[in-house]
Parts: C-alpha cells; structure tokens; sequence
C-alpha cells in the first residue's frame, strides 16, 4: 500500500524539524492543526488507525463558511472544487440537504485536508530547498499561511450569492 504524503511527513525520525515547517507553513493559528498532526503521527508509529478516528474533528469555520475557508487557506484546488459541487448539488432537487452534508464533510474534514495540503507542499519546497536556513522557512511562511485578500473576496462573493439565492427564493 502506497503511504500518503501526510504519513510519511509524520513517520519521519525528525519530528522537531517536521513541527517546525509546519508551524512555519500554517502560519496563524497552528495549535488545532498540530492537534491533529500529533494524532496522524502517533496513528503512524503505532499503526492502531483507532486513533485517526474523525481526525480532524469539527472545524466551525470550514462549516458556516465552505469555500472561503479554503480559499482563506490557500487551497485553491479545494476551494474551486467545493465551489463546482455546490453548483451541482443547487441543481439537484434536494440540493439544500446536500448542501448541508458536504458542509459537514467539508468541516469533517478540513484540518485533515490542509495537513495533507501542507506536507505536500513542504516536500516539494524541501527538495528545492535552499542553503540558508532562515530562507527556507521564509519560503515556507510565504507557500502557506493565509491569503486574507482571497478570504475577503471569496466571502464577499458568498454573501453576494447567498444574498441573491435568498432573494430569489421569496420573490
């Protein structure tokens, strides 16, 4: 079985080194996210999936706000994809039910999603990593993080839209 990106970031014998890329990727607000790291790398040294059970527990905002918080978190392909299934479950006759469950899978699953996220992008940027130490974790700092321009917009565009489908419903 081929490990996850995620897993072999969390098997690795240099953890301290590995709490620091992503404590420096993460940016704002790690301690939920590393929470939940420390729960991955114990599931992997121990090899008892017991303990990843609702891993990420209930990330509020990724509920109420969907899209706009994987936006706010860099997750562009999460983000567009969250954006292209409520477009087609709006379609569906019990849209308004679906909708709520990929909120609860979207908030289910968030912190999850952007560790897996993180780790990647980590790799990647460790391969090309540069000489000087303080470089790199700037370069991290700046792959990760947030983009409040990004969650500024996409959630003045999710109100808009809400605002609208409202609308359009009692008129």
């Amino acid at each position: 079985m081929v490990e996850s990106a995620l897993t072999q970031f969390a098997k690795d014998p240099d953890q301290p080194m590995r709490r620091a890329e992503l404590n420096a990727f993460i940016g704002p607000n790690p301690a939920s996210f590393l929470a939940v790291y420390h729960r991955i790398a114990a599931s992997a040294a121990t090899g008892d999936r017991r303990l990843t059970s609702l891993i990420g527990g209930l990330c509020a905002p990724a509920f109420f706000l969907g899209p706009v918080w994987f936006f706010y978190r860099k997750m562009w392909l999460w983000a567009w994809g969250y954006c292209v299934v409520m477009l087609l479950l709006s379609a569906l006759p019990i849209g308004g039910q679906a909708g709520l469950g990929l909120s609860v899978a979207a908030a289910l699953m968030a912190r999850w999603a952007y560790l897996d996220h993180a780790t990647r992008r980590i790799a990647k940027i460790r391969l090309a990593r540069p000489l000087d130490e303080q470089a790199y974790f700037t370069q991290l700092a700046a792959a990760g993080g947030i983009s409040k321009l990004a969650g500024w917009a996409s959630g003045i565009f999710f109100a808009t839209a809400l605002a609208l489908a409202v609308y359009q419903a009692f008129h």
